[in-house]
């Protein structure tokens, strides 16, 4: 009613709604509440300033036309006004998110997380994300790494998911990769039994 409203989502994304029931302006988005909501936030670390970052993004995000790759908002589970709203500029949602919550989130998980480019930390580049994974017996040890992960925080900005769904996915692979070495080694291992 207000014009703004704001909300911290995971201590890593500040979502942000702009209402102007003449169509949403510069002058609107240039409130000064943003500044200081996004720093009482706390989207920003206390620890490691050097991954701290803000990308911006829009919903629905200014692309043009083209495939979709995350859920269309006309799809969004919300009311019919504030779909029509959003279609005709009324309505500016905007998610600050910061990168470097997402990849401490991971690294708790026991992932390692570095920069695609093996230089400096932009937050603005993919980055990748790698973990061990062992043979049954323990004695191998096999790394995997995904790369572009940083594709799900445009999935979870686009489709108001938590930074707990990034790490979700993270898990499931790390799980099926697991799975799959294992069962890898067990058919080999039968295999050379019945060649016995």
């Amino acid at each position: 009613m207000n014009g703004y409203a704001s909300v911290n989502a995971d201590n890593a994304m500040l979502y942000v709604a702009f209402y102007n029931r003449s169509g949403v302006t510069e002058v609107d988005i240039k409130r000064e509440e943003l500044p200081r909501d996004v720093i009482a936030s706390g989207i920003l670390s206390e620890t490691d300033r050097d991954r701290d970052a803000i990308l911006v993004n829009q919903i629905p995000p200014d692309d043009g036309r083209g495939h979709n790759v995350f859920l269309p908002f006309y799809l969004y589970p919300i009311q019919r006004w504030a779909l029509s709203d959003l279609l005709h500029g009324r309505l500016v949602l905007v998610v600050l998110v910061n990168p470097g919550r997402i990849m401490e989130a991971l690294e708790r998980d026991g992932f390692l997380v570095r920069d695609a480019d093996h230089g400096n930390y932009r937050p603005q580049k993919s980055f990748v994300i790698s973990c061990e994974l062992q043979t049954a017996g323990g004695d191998d040890k096999y790394w995997m790494e995904l790369h572009n992960f940083s594709f799900h925080i445009q999935e979870i900005v686009q489709e108001f998911k938590s930074v707990d769904y990034i790490v979700e996915v993270a898990r499931a692979t790390r799980r099926e990769a697991q799975n799959a070495l294992l069962q890898q080694a067990s058919a080999a291992s039968q295999a050379q039994s019945q060649g016995a």
